[in-house]
């Protein structure tokens, strides 16, 4: 069987953590992930404007302190701890939460096989809902590469036929 996950905001950065301890699953689809709570909290575009960069980062960081968060944990951690699983990264450019930037900013730290999809339409978790046929095509082509990739490492480690 081959597993994948599937996570779209702070169920991409979830996935994203923790798949380090997950070497075995066959594929990823990172939707809309943020780089870090830290960062997804001070650039966020749906951030109150007139707010002074430091007033927020006293917030965030009296926050982190008062929910013993060390901030350790992010997707841009713990991608720099794997190299194997496929990882579909996907983001539109106009997203309103998050800022793509931070999804090309991960991809580019991840050593492993990827790919990046910047949609030039959609919102926050709506980039289906702007053309069903084309993220169904991406996805579709994604797991297709994912699945001929993870046979082929299987072939080759484990062969069937002896020479």
């Amino acid at each position: 069987k081959q597993v994948y996950a599937m996570g779209s905001s702070v169920g991409a950065a979830s996935i994203l953590i923790a798949l380090p301890g997950m070497p075995r699953l066959a594929g990823v689809i990172a939707e809309n992930p943020m780089f870090s709570f830290q960062r997804l909290i001070t650039e966020s575009p749906a951030a109150p404007e007139g707010v002074p960069r430091w007033f927020n980062e006293l917030l965030l960081g009296i926050t982190m302190q008062r929910g013993a968060f060390d901030g350790l944990l992010s997707p841009a951690s713990s991608l720099r701890l794997c190299n194997t699983t496929p990882v579909f990264f996907i983001h539109s450019k106009h997203d309103n939460v998050v800022p793509y930037q931070q999804t090309q900013e991960l991809a580019q730290l991840y050593p492993g096989p990827k790919t990046v999809w910047l949609a030039e339409d959609g919102n926050h978790g709506s980039i289906w809902d702007v053309d069903h046929g084309a993220y169904e095509k991406r996805l579709a082509d994604f797991l297709d590469a994912a699945r001929r990739s993870r046979e082929a490492t299987v072939t080759t480690m484990n062969p069937k036929e002896k020479p």
